[in-house]
């Protein structure tokens, strides 16, 4: 059934108009006396009902005043009457309930508020008012209030005059209750004493635990919360006729109550006690650190489960939970501080938020709010074999670290030589620590292929907060000594005139060939020369233009020399000559 707080203004507002009171029943003292006598009977904290409470939602309840006018009227009957004590008084949690069962719709039943008072405690000093049954718009029908042997009723009247309210106060002793418009809003008071000034004016006082403090809510009506109020443009008082809605007295009642004060809490099962103490905020937490939870859990009975839950926005991010079957419990020995792992969240808002269940049923809740903070970034790069120097073609095997106490998401290897990037690689290790030797950037820097010269190894990594790094390391690449050679398999000695001839051989070197001649020279002329520009490292004679073109049947008889010069990118000069003769 929904959770419905009905303001009591609905009840007072249907209690059948009664216009003439029940005559003055304290006609051998003075209203003074009387309320002299009262007022030292019932204290300070007595009165100070609450008037603005908050239900189970957290949500604003207003209207209160009207159950602590009635409680606090019903209070002062009992002290006019000579019954009132702190252990025999009207508390606000009966007057509250009873109001209720008078409401026609309600389907309430005893039973059924008791179990709503058990579930949703609350008494006079509470904070806390809700009731779990709903009752449709209506009127209350005369509440009956009973405490021992005192039966009371709450009737209606209909003076609105200051002479008529003064005659009604004369008559009742305990004070009367006044409902008066202010704003758009009405509230509710006791009137419990007057003066008729010498021009003609009443002076009323009235109990308005709006006010706060002592000195506020005790005293002549214009001092008052209410009396600084305005309604159609006048101060809200007794003597403003416009502004007031219903005035109430008490009378004996004679008719059966529906639930006694005594019936209510002899055979309510006692309000469980079940809290939370000694639970701190919480400040900021470093990303990565731990936090231990402290605190308090106690109750009158067992205290059955006890969950705490870490959540972002609406989402429950960590829970854990346990079962104590103690009445008390030390938050920071249960697995829910075991569990909740504060060091594993990361940067943002949240709330902890306790739930303790008791075998009562009740069940509390506590939340903190908390933001963890992002720490700064350890993220390094460690250089460990890196090349100095490197002969031409020689491969390299980089290694060292990279670590973060937050995740790596890229690292990146670069060679550049002056301002120009000759070669990169890169990976994703998505881990806090990196082997370079083992990554993806270490596979393919490929060293051996740099041409001889000055270059800077580079490397860069940025971890998942954003931190960027980089390390550097200069080095040099060294030209290799050249391997170059020709190697001639097959070369004239002496062949007859107009007779041609084969040349087979090889030129071979480390780097590239940039120019084989071939040459026949008779003294210091070359007779026929052949020039080819492999690029290779290896050339084949026998295949090459200098076999096809060299021509040597077309030669006279004489001495001559076969001259082969080859060069090689490195600049080194290799030259094969052989003497011949054609016959």
């Amino acid at each position: 059934m929904k959770k419905v707080i009905r303001s009591l203004s609905a009840f007072l507002l249907s209690l059948v108009m009664v216009m003439t009171p029940f005559a003055n029943s304290y006609a051998a003292n003075s209203l003074k006396t009387d309320v002299s006598t009262i007022n030292s009977r019932i204290s300070y904290e007595d009165y100070h009902q609450q008037t603005t409470r908050y239900n189970t939602s957290g949500q604003r309840v207003v209207g209160q005043c009207n159950i602590c006018a009635a409680t606090n009227l019903l209070n002062r009957k009992l002290a006019l009457d000579g019954a009132y004590s702190s252990a025999n008084r009207f508390k606000f949690e009966y007057v509250f309930y009873t109001s209720c069962l008078y409401c026609p719709g309600s389907n309430l039943t005893v039973d059924k508020v008791k179990q709503a008072s058990r579930t949703y405690p609350y008494d006079d000093a509470s904070n806390i008012i809700t009731s779990d049954y709903t009752y449709s718009d209506g009127y209350c029908n005369n509440p009956i209030y009973q405490l021992g042997n005192k039966k009371y009723q709450l009737v209606s009247s209909n003076a609105r005059t200051a002479s008529e309210l003064a005659q009604l106060i004369e008559n009742h002793h305990e004070g009367i209750f006044i409902r008066c418009f202010y704003g758009s809003s009405g509230h509710c008071v006791v009137l419990y004493d007057y003066t008729l000034n010498s021009d003609g004016s009443y002076t009323f006082y009235s109990i308005d635990t709006a006010s706060g403090s002592k000195e506020k809510w005790q005293t002549d009506f214009a001092n008052t919360w209410l009396g600084g109020q305005s309604y159609n443009g006048k101060k809200v008082s007794p003597s403003n006729q416009e502004c007031i809605n219903k005035v109430m007295y008490l009378q004996a009642a004679t008719g059966t109550a529906k639930m006694t004060q005594d019936d209510f809490f002899s055979n309510n099962a006692p309000v469980s006690s079940l809290a939370f103490s000694n639970v701190p905020a919480i400040s900021n937490i470093t990303q990565g650190n731990s936090y231990n939870l402290t605190g308090n859990i106690a109750s009158n009975y067992t205290i059955k489960t006890f969950k705490g839950e870490i959540i972002k926005g609406s989402s429950t991010v960590q829970s854990a939970s346990c079962s104590p079957n103690s009445t008390s419990v030390s938050i920071a020995s249960t697995a829910v501080n075991t569990n909740l792992t504060f060091g594993s969240l990361a940067a943002g808002s949240y709330t902890l938020k306790y739930t303790a269940t008791d075998s009562s049923g009740k069940t509390v809740t506590l939340s903190r709010s908390f933001s963890v903070v992002s720490a700064s970034s350890s993220l390094k790069i460690s250089i460990g074999n890196a090349p100095t120097t490197l002969t031409q073609g020689s491969s390299y095997n980089l290694t060292g670290t990279v670590s973060s106490n937050y995740s790596i998401k890229t690292f990146k290897g670069e060679i550049i030589k002056g301002g120009s990037v000759v070669q990169t690689a890169s990976c994703s290790p998505n881990s806090t620590s990196v082997n370079i030797a083992s990554t993806a950037v270490n596979a393919n820097l490929k060293f051996g292929s740099l041409a001889a010269g000055s270059y800077t190894l580079k490397y860069t990594a940025t971890d998942s907060s954003g931190k960027t790094v980089t390390a550097s390391k200069s080095f040099t690449v060294q030209s290799a000594a050249s391997t170059l050679s020709i190697s001639m398999t097959s070369a004239p000695t002496s062949i007859n005139k107009g007779s041609s001839f084969n040349l087979a051989g090889t030129v071979k070197s480390n780097y590239k060939i940039t120019s084989v001649v071939g040459k026949i020279k008779q003294g210091n002329t070359a007779k026929q020369s052949v020039t080819i520009n492999p690029n290779s490292t290896s050339v084949d004679i026998k295949s090459s233009n200098i076999n096809m073109n060299l021509k040597f049947g077309s030669l006279a008889k004489g001495s001559y020399t076969l001259e082969i010069t080859a060069k090689d990118s490195s600049g080194a000069t290799k030259t094969y000559t052989k003497s011949f003769t054609v016959k």
